[in-house]
């Protein structure tokens, strides 16, 4: 005869809902009845069919999460924040890495469509919304690149929650805090390719117009320049020798100009205003001082407005914006 979750229930000395929920992961059970139910499972050799039980309910108690790369510091440290978010709500996680090809972004939506309740997705990508959206999976998607400042140039109506940071706010609290220091000549490597409606771009120019400075668009090199970002850095500094700082928009480009700096031995001639590199600011003296976003912050927001769209299908579209911060603003070295 087989044994069932009634067994296992009068094994372990619980309810039936109890093991129920602790099989499905639904709601929290103490750790002495998990325990219990642990040992019942072993002594009976209890099968639970995960399968069916998830086929039955329509609830596989799974999230999908769509990642551009492991490499990428931001949602590196996302990741277990989440995790640990969306077990407090009874969900797992399934990560998929899909790079930049979209045969396999599709692929791997085609692998989550029968496997989880909603998907989170990383990505800056416009041609993955029509794949996602013929999955008919509640998604969530993070971007830093997807809309600009004003958030109808590139997509009129949202077709799905996005959360992203503040790009604009970001460049422009930087490069304020550069200028207050007496700092004029700031290079910044933008990621967007058209500056005109790029928010970072957008940002530093307003802390120079805010100052009454003018800005000098030949220190801005733009994310379509055909050279890498080292490339541009020698250039930068080639044409503009008197260049006193540099605002860095990302964890890699952070790494990547602190690295060239310091193999031009001008890491204590040239500020650097960093992003989301705490782990990495102390190594300077003093510590260097960086903008960023709250990793938490982020994380409820994501989790939040998925469960939200999985419990209660809505055709409207929400869009969060992730404000940022300063960190050691004090240690920005003047300019004499």
């Amino acid at each position: 005869m087989a044994i069932t979750m009634k067994d296992v229930a009068r094994e372990a000395g619980v309810g039936l809902g109890t093991v129920s929920n602790y099989l499905s992961g639904k709601a929290n059970v103490s750790e002495e009845k998990r325990q219990a139910i642990d040992v019942a499972i072993k002594e009976l050799n209890y099968k639970f069919n995960s399968t069916a039980q998830a086929l039955k309910t329509k609830k596989f108690m799974y999230i999908g999460v769509l990642i551009s790369a492991f490499t990428n510091h931001f949602i590196m440290n996302l990741l277990s924040l989440l995790e640990r978010e969306l077990q407090t709500q009874g969900y797992h996680m399934i990560v998929l890495e899909h790079s930049t090809d979209e045969a396999t972004f599709t692929q791997h939506i085609t692998h989550l469509i029968n496997r989880v309740d909603g998907l989170i997705a990383f990505t800056n990508h416009l041609d993955v919304y029509t794949i996602i959206k013929e999955s008919a999976l509640p998604t969530v998607i993070y971007s830093h690149t997807l809309l600009d400042y004003k958030f109808d140039h590139i997509i009129p109506n949202l077709k799905f929650d996005h959360v992203m940071p503040d790009l604009l706010s970001i460049s422009r609290t930087a490069t304020a805090a550069l200028l207050k220091k007496g700092h004029r000549k700031i290079a910044m490597l933008a990621g967007f390719k058209n500056i005109d409606i790029s928010p970072d771009i957008i940002g530093y120019k307003e802390a120079y117009e805010q100052a009454n400075l003018p800005f000098d668009q030949s220190l801005v090199f733009a994310a379509n320049a055909p050279m890498t970002n080292p490339q541009k850095i020698k250039v930068l500094l080639a044409t503009h020798p008197d260049i006193t700082a540099f605002v860095a928009l990302s964890y890699r480009q952070t790494i990547t100009i602190w690295t060239e700096l310091s193999k031009l031995n001008l890491l204590d001639k040239i500020c650097i205003i960093g992003h989301d590199c705490s782990d990495i600011s102390g190594l300077m003296h003093p510590p260097m001082c960086y903008t960023y976003a709250s990793y938490s912050e982020t994380t409820q927001e994501l989790v939040n407005l998925l469960l939200s769209r999985i419990r209660s299908a809505t055709e409207s579209a929400n869009l969060v914006i992730i404000k940022e911060r300063i960190a050691n603003e004090k240690n920005i070295p003047p300019i004499q």
